[in-house]
């Protein structure tokens, strides 16, 4: 079992995805597609699927309040990250490595 792969499927059932959001049944990730070897692909398949099942019975034993923490902490480290990605990709005409200055100079009219 390939354990990283194996603890991305764990972390997905955590934030409460689907077993449907496997990164590795996406079209773009197929053996067709990909020209990844099958049998390394059903590994990844497979690994990852196992850790979102067993997360999502481990989940499935807890209150729901340590549920509920959970998903908020996990949307809040989803929305981090989106405007982390976004800071560091969008155009300021300044370079796009440096997080832009949004402060406004005199009043808001």
């Amino acid at each position: 079992m390939l354990d990283e792969v194996h603890r991305q499927g764990a972390e997905a059932a955590r934030r409460g995805l689907s077993i449907w959001h496997s990164p590795y049944v996406r079209a773009e990730a197929m053996p067709a597609h990909s020209g990844e070897p099958i049998g390394d692909w059903m590994e990844k398949v497979t690994s990852w699927e196992a850790g979102w099942k067993a997360a999502t019975m481990e989940r499935d034993r807890m209150p729901p309040q340590e549920i509920q923490a959970l998903r908020k902490r996990a949307q809040g480290e989803e929305v981090d990250r989106k405007l982390d990605l976004f800071c560091s990709h969008s155009s300021h005409g300044i370079d796009a490595g440096a997080p832009p200055d949004h402060r406004r100079d005199g009043a808001i009219a």
